[in-house]
Formats: C-alpha cells, structure tokens, sequence
C-alpha cells in the first residue's frame, strides 16, 4: 500500500475508533461497584446491567484499539523523513 492509503486508513481507523470512544466512553479501570447490583433490583435487572457494562468495555476497548492501530499505520510514515529512510 502507498504512503498515502496508509495515512488514509490510520486517519480512517482514527475516526471510527474516536466515534465509538464518543459513544461508549474510554475503557474504565474500575467500573465496577460492589453495591450497584444489589441495588438494582430484580435478577433480570442486574443480569441487563452486566451485559450493559460488558459491552461497554468491550466497545471501548475496541474504539481504543482502532485509534492506535491507526495511529500505527501513520507512525513509520511520519517517522521516515526524520530517520532519513
């Protein structure tokens, strides 16, 4: 791929992965509240709130991913006129 489809698909990737960051959020290091089930309510209830936090961290992580793996793809071609490659 040319210099110019990898900048492309690293800002391509850079945005998709900036959109999902905007709509699930940044993946959290502690999310979890011990008490927040209980409180819930029902069994369904909190089975719905974890399949909810799940996917929230899965999503983040993925947005998250994608701005790196952008971010990567764009890194050796800004990188080249400064190691003189």
């Amino acid at each position: 791929m040319s210099e110019a489809g990898l900048n492309v698909a690293g800002l391509f990737l850079n945005v998709i992965g900036g959109l999902v960051i905007f709509v699930w959020g940044p993946p959290q290091p502690g999310f979890k509240q011990q008490d927040f089930y209980v409180e819930a309510g029902t069994p369904e209830r909190q089975a719905e709130l974890k399949r909810l936090e799940r996917r929230h961290r899965i999503m983040s992580r993925v947005g998250l991913g994608l701005i790196i793996l952008g971010f990567l793809l764009q890194l050796p071609i800004a990188l080249r006129p400064v190691l003189g490659i």
